[in-house]
């Protein structure tokens, strides 16, 4: 006859809520699995049921950070909603490349005044406020809807008082002088867009991807407008996609720029150009 095993060792057996949750996203979130549980099991807060329901909504392709409602980028955490870009570990080189560029005291003589063209969720701008505690910034977006995100996510950060969201077309409009300008434009081009991950393609918003017909559109809008804003040492750094690097250097250089240098991203691809006046 078979001995029955111990209730105590058969409880020990049981996968728990975590390990069951981590098995079932795996299709989905492949290595990131378990940080996805993880995310999910806090936002279900003990309901299965919901719990359930959210790891259905990742196995059919919506991303864990629009299901939880909100994203981690460089040291904040941020509020995402379906009117805002979620922010990639890519455009934090914009980060970086700003907190290497700007460090330089002969750069930084006065208080550093700092703008971000389509700032969306106001992902880059809060970690540049947060990363330079003297700064000021001002975040552009066309989108109302994102901007009330951004405005949110600066109360969050306790970072409000040193910024501002104002709707508007790119820079139009706009007076300087500002010492450091960011952005990560809309860069992909519009055919390109119906063959992205589904991720993408069906949950950020099409007005924070599409760059028109070869992707450049937004530059096209933006550079020309730089020599104007930016302050004398001041530097403009830009997120740009795979590839587009050597055109946007060009339309830099046409608008009266100086290249200074291109960064790298995770991938080791160049992703972001570093500019200042001539």
């Amino acid at each position: 006859m078979t001995e029955k095993r111990p209730l105590k060792e058969e409880r020990a057996l049981k996968p728990s809520p975590l390990d069951r949750t981590i098995a079932a996203l795996r299709p989905a979130a492949g290595d990131a699995a378990r940080i996805e549980a993880r995310w999910l099991i806090e936002a279900a807060s003990g309901d299965e049921a919901a719990l359930a329901a959210m790891v259905a909504r990742r196995l059919a392709g919506e991303p864990v950070e629009r299901i939880v409602g909100r994203a981690g980028f460089w040291t904040l955490d941020l509020i995402v909603t379906p009117d805002t870009l979620s922010p990639r570990a890519d455009t934090e080189t914009v980060i970086r490349a700003a907190v290497e560029q700007m460090q330089p005291s002969q750069i930084r003589s006065e208080r550093l005044h700092i703008l971000d063209l389509g700032t969306g969720a106001g992902a880059i701008l809060l970690a540049l406020l947060a990363e330079f505690e003297d700064a000021r910034g001002l975040g552009i977006d066309i989108s109302e809807a994102a901007l009330e995100v951004a405005s949110t996510n600066a109360e969050l950060a306790n970072l409000h008082q040193r910024s501002e969201f104002r709707t508007g077309d790119w820079a139009s409009g706009l007076d300087g002088p500002f010492g450091l300008i960011v952005s990560n434009p809309p860069y992909i081009p519009t055919a390109v867009i119906p063959t992205l991950d589904r991720e993408v393609r069906d949950h950020d918003p099409h007005l924070a991807l599409d760059g028109g017909a070869d992707g450049l559109a937004c530059y096209r809008s933006i550079l020309p407008a730089l020599p104007a804003l930016l302050a004398e040492g001041g530097r403009a750094i830009l997120e740009f996609g795979a590839g587009q690097g050597p055109e946007i250097r060009l339309l830099a250089e046409a608008a009266g720029l100086r290249f200074i240098a291109f960064r790298k991203d995770f991938n080791d691809l160049d992703r972001v150009v570093i500019l200042s006046k001539i």
